[in-house]
């Protein structure tokens, strides 16, 4: 009989514990895919970002190399790479070195 009461007592704590921290997971996990859309629509109305470090244009289009693998591909640089699927992280400006983070992968 104790047995049941006990069993009782911590199905009513991982109860209120779910109700509890489920609107904040929510919240969060929702916050986070609006991060990425919108850092999605950035990527796809613009061919460049403004360097946070000397201000020169970074162009997204071009020739790279597959920082994974090192396939070599004309193209979109955050686009996924068609031999392993790797995404780069970030792009590093060619004038000052100061990288730029992926919007869809850091939000």
């Amino acid at each position: 009989m104790a047995s049941l009461k006990l069993k009782h007592i911590v199905f009513a704590g991982k109860a209120t514990w779910y109700l509890i921290s489920s609107p904040f997971k929510l919240t969060y996990n929702l916050s986070g895919l609006v991060a990425q859309t919108i850092g999605a629509g950035l990527l796809v109305t613009r061919d460049s970002f403004q360097c946070p470090g000397c201000s020169e244009p970074i162009s997204l289009v071009g020739r790279w190399e597959c920082g994974w693998c090192g396939y070599m591909f004309d193209g979109f640089f955050f686009a996924r790479c068609i031999v392993c699927g790797a995404v780069p992280p970030y792009i590093a400006c060619s004038n000052c070195g100061v990288g730029v983070k992926n919007p869809i992968l850091y939000p």
